[in-house]
């Protein structure tokens, strides 16, 4: 998944310069007060279990990702525009291939670790401000009566022990906030894909804590080369067709 695009970029920081800046952050919160963050700093990357079991427990998304680019593919090529030869080019591969790397490995360390944690104190301290000195947060009473109960709901509860986690309701929150950061940072795919966007950041955080950050970066560098091969193989097919019919 393609993260950023020039619009997007005049916009705002790219998620990189923000978790360059976050990483130091992280490391002076984590050293000067170790409980406002309820995690180790390496925590998080944990192996646990093996590659079969994490693309197993990946396998519904990776499906579906497939079968989506497949049909608004078929949808585009019923308007009659064409996939752009490229696609079939060797260079596509090698592009996809940087790009998959890229998104993979950036995207992960930025919104499953380094911008989440930043977004637990965040939290924490938005909430003091707003009536938690007093004992009644309005963001912790946000999150844990609105915001946890949908989103626990949409993700069939998979997600229960990440937004009602029981060291604070900070870690429900702040991976609800990063992940709609990483959702609006793909709005560019349109409707479908800024919903799919979310999803896929909500399972990586399933992942990340289920099975540590090394299996969301594997899992996401396969998902973004799947897609670019499967364009690949339709737009070869596409121009097979047309040279017939002509």
């Amino acid at each position: 998944m393609q993260l950023t695009t020039k619009k997007s970029d005049k916009k705002d920081s790219p998620y990189y310069v923000k978790a360059f800046y976050g990483f130091f952050f992280m490391i002076i919160v984590e050293w000067l007060f170790p409980n406002a963050i309820p995690f180790d700093l390496w925590e998080l990357w944990e192996i646990k279990a093996t590659p079969i079991e994490w693309f197993t427990t990946a396998s519904f998304f990776m499906i579906w990702g497939a079968l989506l680019t497949v049909i608004l593919t078929i949808v585009q090529l019923s308007k009659k525009s064409l996939l752009p030869k490229r696609l079939e080019s060797p260079g596509h591969f090698k592009t996809g291939f940087i790009t998959s790397i890229r998104a993979g490995v950036g995207e992960e360390l930025a919104f499953r670790w380094i911008l989440f944690y930043g977004a637990i104190v965040t939290a924490k301290v938005g909430n003091f401000i707003l009536g938690g000195f007093m004992g009644y947060g309005l963001i912790e009473l946000f999150h844990t009566h609105i915001v946890a109960p949908i989103a626990d709901f949409t993700t069939l509860n998979y997600l229960h022990e990440i937004l009602y986690h029981p060291a604070s309701w900070a870690v429900g929150a702040a991976a609800l906030a990063t992940n709609a950061i990483f959702r609006d940072g793909h709005s560019y795919q349109g409707l479908l894909g800024w919903i799919d966007s979310w999803f896929f950041g909500m399972l990586m955080f399933y992942m990340a804590f289920e099975y540590g950050l090394l299996s969301c970066i594997l899992i996401h560098f396969s998902y973004d080369m799947m897609i670019f091969i499967l364009l690949a193989i339709m737009s070869l097919f596409q121009r097979k067709s047309t040279v017939h019919n002509y």
